[in-house]
């Protein structure tokens, strides 16, 4: 592993933009929301506590993909119902497929996907 790559892993990435930073609070919305329906829905269990740290792993990685992006120009990724419309290292894009739903919580100026 090459030192520039342990540093910026272990660095501070402070968000970049207004952009970065509501990517990172849809982000927390998307966790909390999971999260509080997960802590309704499920038995108290050590099954329920690792599925909860497991959410919070999710938010952690994904802040950390906003954060220190790696992906490409004009990149669509559709995990599940959301499929993010990525542009460099900027979230331009959302859209909750079977919800009907379809634009971007983060540029409401962005066409849908």
């Amino acid at each position: 592993m090459e030192s520039r790559d342990l540093e910026n892993r272990f660095a501070y990435h402070a968000p970049k933009d207004d952009k970065a930073r509501a990517a990172h609070e849809y982000v927390r919305m998307l966790c909390g929301d999971l999260a509080n329906t997960l802590n309704e829905l499920l038995a108290e269990s050590r099954e329920k506590s690792v599925a909860i740290t497991k959410l919070e792993e999710v938010m952690f990685w994904a802040n950390a993909s906003i954060a220190r992006p790696a992906l490409p120009v004009g990149v669509e990724i559709e995990q599940g119902n959301y499929a993010l419309e990525m542009r460099g290292d900027k979230i331009i894009g959302v859209s909750i497929v079977d919800k009907g739903w379809t634009g971007s919580p983060i540029d409401p100026d962005v066409s849908p996907l």
